[in-house]
């Protein structure tokens, strides 16, 4: 499974709102065809309450006050290859080097995590029945149906997270994971979605 082909599932103006840390980053899908699909990815440094409260549609009719980054960026829909990126404002090309981490995700081959090493939650009861399997968070707007989670190794690149192991979970009822992270030694990223919602 790849996230480049659940992507090519998704319908335009599906926007994802996702947190890492004080950071935001909206998602929202423009094109898809067989060949390549657009979207605008924007950066903004926000708090969890504020991300939790952000009104998606007026936020971006107020030209996403205090973002860092606002680019459209076109995506090979059979590779997951950045075939070009550019700046929302100013229209200049960006390099697609920038967006590596992004490009290496969708293109990944992920498998279903094996269940001895899912993660568990709560207190081994006395007849050593198995902890309880662990859920992540679920976004506004999803029912709570259990994510299927699946697992990759991030190729040796160079970048933190080289040959470290990466971790999603999806749910059935959006295209991209409501749940990332990846380890690598001591290092652990972390991403969840937030808010998820179609243009009515």
């Amino acid at each position: 499974m790849r996230l480049i082909d659940q992507l090519a599932n998704a319908h335009p103006e599906e926007s994802y709102l996702f947190q890492a840390g004080s950071q935001a980053t909206l998602l929202r899908v423009k094109s898809l065809s067989k060949h390549e699909i657009e979207y605008e990815e924007i950066h903004a440094p926000l708090c969890a309450k504020e991300i939790k409260a952000l009104d998606i549609e007026t936020w971006l009719m107020k030209g996403a006050p205090g973002h860092t980054a606002w680019i459209v960026a076109k995506l090979d829909a059979k590779t997951g290859e950045m075939k070009q990126a550019r700046c929302k404002r100013r229209g200049a090309e960006i390099s697609t080097n920038d967006y590596a981490f992004t490009t290496t995700l969708f293109g990944l081959t992920f498998e279903p995590t094996p269940l001895e090493e899912q993660r568990r939650c709560g207190v081994a009861s006395d007849n050593l029945l198995p902890r309880r399997l662990w859920k992540p968070p679920l976004a506004k707007g999803l029912f709570d149906e259990a994510p299927t989670p699946y697992v990759a190794r991030w190729p040796k690149d160079g970048s933190p997270l080289s040959g470290g192991r990466i971790e999603i979970y999806l749910h059935k009822k959006v295209a991209l994971p409501i749940w990332i992270e990846g380890k690598r030694g001591n290092l652990k990223e972390r991403v969840h979605l937030v808010q998820f919602s179609k243009s009515q």
